[in-house]
């Protein structure tokens, strides 16, 4: 995708798309508090503190992306084990739900 300001902006355009139907309702729901109380100035302030809350983990790891990257590379040897061990504990869940939706029957 490229780095720098241009790679930084396309890669915050497709999060925002890929993210927007599980950030939108809080959001959504804050900016109505604020159109119900009459204070347009208290929406926009909440929308800027909704925007920095959600940028700061970014900001954060791109403060620490060298680091990161290092122990990505560490705990790669570990990655195999812990996909089956998931794979196999969502099996278990779901064989679990399908045995409590039998004894609601």
């Amino acid at each position: 995708m490229g780095s720098g300001i241009l790679g930084s902006f396309l890669y915050g355009t497709l999060y925002a798309v890929a993210t927007i139907t599980s950030s939108a309702g809080p959001l959504l729901l804050l900016l109505t508090v604020a159109a119900a109380l009459g204070r347009p100035v208290y929406g926009t302030l909440i929308a800027v503190a909704y925007a920095i809350g959600r940028g700061i983990p970014f900001v954060i790891l791109g403060l620490c992306a060298e680091r990161v990257g290092t122990l990505v590379l560490r705990i790669e040897r570990y990655r195999r084990p812990v996909e089956v061990l998931s794979g196999g504990v969502l099996v278990g869940l779901s064989g679990y739900f399908v045995w409590l939706a039998r004894t609601l029957w």
